[in-house]
């Protein structure tokens, strides 16, 4: 169970870069007033935002699929998909804290150099 959760993660890394860049060509459309830290940081926060939902959709596809395959095969009717409901609420938070906690360190470490 845990590596199919890392493959799901990485393979929403992937394509969170596929969104990186189609949120840099946004940026360039339609954000050519401001300044280059301000597009990095905009472009940084859509990438994240992107990547998060992206992720949170696989799993719970994933893991509701499995539970609906499940439900089929032993002929029970939501039994299964509820578990993999739930099971997809668990690791999608596990992998939205995955996702923001360099966020909140790099914030952090910010917060202590300029205190």
């Amino acid at each position: 169970m845990t590596y199919a959760f890392y493959v799901i993660l990485s393979l929403s890394k992937d394509i969170a870069y596929i969104s990186c860049i189609w949120n840099k060509f946004l940026i360039i459309i339609f954000m050519d007033n401001k300044n280059e830290n301000e597009k990095f940081k905009i472009s940084y926060a859509l990438s994240l935002v992107t990547q998060i939902g992206i992720t949170v959709s696989v799993i719970t596809l994933a893991f509701i699929g499995f539970g609906h395959y499940a439900d089929r095969y032993f002929n029970t009717s939501p039994v299964f998909i509820l578990i993999g409901a739930i099971l997809a609420f668990i690791f999608s938070m596990l992998a939205i804290y995955r996702l923001v906690l360099p966020v909140m360190d790099k914030d952090k470490k910010r917060n202590n150099n300029g205190s």
